[in-house]
């Protein structure tokens, strides 16, 4: 009974279709912490002004007492999560199943890349002048589509694949506010 459950095409990538949603939830949800920073008041309240310590662990302490630390943190780690739980997805199913050769996958990659290039120079601009928050919570409901565009994709559909690339180019405001 086992063997034939895993001998059934559809039915052996599911998984990596569960995966996917859930990383996407995940992904969805890890911008809550985001909704609890604060908006632009200031360059100063994107430094800390760290008083000399006498080493590593009373600077870490200082670091884990401020709020906005660690509501960063906090989005981090889930940030993160949600991209592990939809890893596999994104580095088997479009090659195993959907049938997207490598040089197409280096394409979406490169194009991918590409678009981040172009649109970091003005999320570093945005952010300085109207700070973070506002815009890494747009990129990061664009970045957690991506992976609902995977699991839409089917070997007569293989777009939407590039559609999940065409939204991860929305990383680059993330990278740039973090």
């Amino acid at each position: 009974l086992l063997r034939s459950y895993f001998d059934a095409p559809a039915a052996r990538w599911q998984p990596l279709g569960w995966s996917a949603m859930a990383g996407a939830m995940v992904m969805l949800l890890s911008v809550t912490p985001l909704l609890w920073m604060s908006g632009r008041e200031g360059r100063s309240t994107l430094r800390i002004a760290f008083p000399r310590t006498d080493g590593v662990w009373q600077t870490l302490r200082i670091c884990l007492t401020d709020v906005r630390y660690r509501r960063l943190l906090a989005y981090s780690c889930t940030f993160a999560l949600a991209n592990g739980l939809t890893a596999a997805a994104q580095s088997l199913y479009p090659g195993r199943v959907l049938g997207i050769r490598y040089e197409e996958m280096l394409g979406l990659r490169a194009l991918m890349r590409s678009g981040q290039a172009m649109i970091a120079p003005w999320a570093g601009r945005w952010i300085d002048r109207c700070g973070a928050r506002w815009l890494m919570t747009l990129s990061q409901l664009l970045v957690a589509l991506g992976p609902l565009c995977f699991y839409l994709a089917t070997p007569t559909a293989r777009w939407w694949v590039a559609g999940a690339f065409v939204l991860w180019i929305a990383y680059a405001p993330l990278n740039v506010g973090l």
